[in-house]
């Protein structure tokens, strides 16, 4: 079990009070734009990982559904780019994500005869500005964000309205509202759905670090959750609402539905509250895609021996285990190596089998090499396909070898028998 983590609370005084938090944000598929948005600032290098693995994975799914899609984990999140999230990044049909810190700021005004308070909600830039829920909402006027994802504290407060304070000034306030440029939305999005095509997706209170394990005693319950949630709203998401969508990732992490599960009914981080919260429409879809693609492996997957390269002429003692595809499937399509999430993939036309976890270096272009002693071709630091034509019938030997350009990676071995 790893140590107590989670995006903290941090109040600062001058006349202002600083609840910093967490947050982050999700993507679409009508062939329109997906942008992921990230802050590093005052994350754990541990965490970071975890973050750069999901935002990686979502631009995958965003790119295999049809989405031009936006990547801007990490240093490209800026003021800018979170503005031109906000507008959908020029498309009329927008889906976003965001990851990082994020809180509420309390102003205290004099006003001639007393005091009052102002609140704002707030994300963070990379660089550690703040970037308030009345400038964003200054920038949706058009309506291209139809789904939004913020994996942040006190996000889902409320859903927010034009807000007129004691002293006369008028600011929309809360980030639903900001980014959805609509206050017409229901408070219960997943079992009240107001089928209006605009959806939230938030955290009242606290939003848990990626890699947090004290959710129902889930190891990385949040990087899960995500993972499961937009493989299935993005890549099947011609037959699954959020709303399904929800339920599909809590049974894969948590063994229930959404409706009964500790995102839904709430958890804490280290003493602290949180609660997901689902504003809008939990039944409209973010993507037309079929499906095609592999579905991630669980949370918890069978543990599976790498070979060293010492051990390679042991096989099979060594190796993995034996794969066995019919001759008409393998005559079907090409064989392919697929790798994202730390899983490598060999596939034979829409047939998939999993070897893995591996730990690749992603820093670097890599290359692979042994029986068929191709290249990959690098789509992403965490993605990489490499086409192998069509082999015939018969018993295959495949050795996997991962180098980067600081020498030896990794080594995986196994046989493919096509009958």
């Amino acid at each position: 079990m790893k140590a107590v983590k989670g995006y903290i609370d941090a109040l600062s005084w001058s006349l202002m009070v600083t609840l910093l938090l967490f947050s982050s944000v999700p993507q679409m598929a009508h062939a329109d734009s997906s942008t992921i948005l990230g802050s590093r600032y005052a994350v754990t290098e541990e965490e970071i990982g975890y973050d750069n693995r999901i935002t990686n994975l979502i631009m995958i799914y965003s790119q295999k559904a049809g989405y031009t899609t936006y990547n801007w984990y990490g240093e490209p999140t800026t003021k800018n780019n979170i503005f031109a999230a906000a507008q959908g990044a020029g498309h009329s049909y927008s889906i976003t994500f965001y990851i990082g810190h994020g809180g509420c700021d309390i102003w205290y005004h004099w006003w001639g005869w007393g005091w009052h308070t102002h609140l704002q909600y707030f994300i963070l830039a990379d660089d550690g500005s703040k970037v308030y829920d009345y400038e964003i909402y200054e920038y949706t006027s058009c309506g291209n964000v139809k789904f939004v994802f913020l994996w942040s504290c006190k996000q889902g407060e409320e859903i927010g309205h034009m807000h007129t304070y004691e002293c006369g000034e008028v600011k929309a306030r809360g980030m639903p509202f900001a980014w959805l440029h609509t206050d017409d939305l229901s408070g219960d999005g997943y079992d009240n759905p107001d089928d209006n095509g605009k959806c939230f997706i938030g955290f009242k209170g606290e939003a848990p670090f990626l890699s947090y394990d004290g959710i129902d005693g889930k190891d990385d319950a949040g990087f899960h959750f995500l993972k499961f949630f937009y493989y299935k709203a993005l890549i099947c998401g011609a037959n699954t609402s959020i709303k399904k969508a929800l339920n599909y990732a809590s049974k894969k992490v948590f063994g229930c539905d959404f409706d009964v599960s500790p995102f839904r009914f709430g958890f804490y981080v280290n003493g602290k509250k949180g609660k997901m919260v689902v504003y809008g429409d939990g039944n409209m879809h973010i993507s037309t895609s079929a499906g095609g693609h592999p579905e991630p492996p669980d949370p918890t997957p069978p543990t599976v021996s790498n070979s060293t390269p010492e051990d390679k002429a042991k096989y099979p003692e060594g190796g993995m285990p034996e794969v066995k595809v019919p001759a008409s499937d393998a005559e079907s399509g090409i064989w392919k190596v697929e790798y994202y999430d730390d899983w490598i993939y060999l596939c034979l036309g829409d047939e998939y089998h999993q070897y893995g976890p591996v730990e690749l270096d992603r820093k670097y272009g890599s290359t692979l090499d042994g029986f068929w002693s191709n290249t990959w071709s690098e789509i992403w630091e965490k993605y990489h396909v490499c086409d192998m034509g069509q082999p015939g019938v018969g018993t295959y030997y495949f050795e996997i070898w991962v180098y980067n350009n600081e020498g030896y990676c990794t080594y995986i071995d196994g046989y493919y028998e096509i009958t």
